[in-house]
């Protein structure tokens, strides 16, 4: 059986700390990616479920992909704040810091 991934597409974590009168916006706009990729996955791929399974399969999609983004975010943030040596604006500059940074998208993806 292939098993299949959807991702979280959009949601800037940082354009919400920075503009947060936009967060309904972000939120519109993730919802709306998000359920059109889920739709014509489901299309493309012959899955028939009715209105009701696909809108409980897109909420619980879209919910479980912030709370990966905000995990990682956690993650980076105490890590930028806990350990020398990590540079955090320049991060591809030393080669502890893009381990350090690509093993915190590992975790928060999983």
């Amino acid at each position: 059986m292939k098993l299949n991934k959807l991702y979280n597409v959009i949601f800037p974590l940082w354009f919400v700390y920075f503009m947060p009168p936009f967060v309904f916006v972000i939120l519109l706009g993730n919802l709306l990616i998000d359920g059109t990729v889920i739709f014509l996955f489901f299309k493309l791929n012959g899955v028939l479920l009715s209105n009701k399974q696909l809108r409980n399969f897109l909420i619980k999609a879209w919910l479980l992909g912030f709370l990966a983004d905000i995990i990682g975010v956690i993650l980076i943030s105490m890590t930028s704040s806990g350990f020398r040596g990590i540079q955090e604006f320049t991060i591809w500059d030393s080669p502890f810091t893009v381990f350090v940074y690509l093993t915190l998208v590992f975790i928060s993806a999983l």
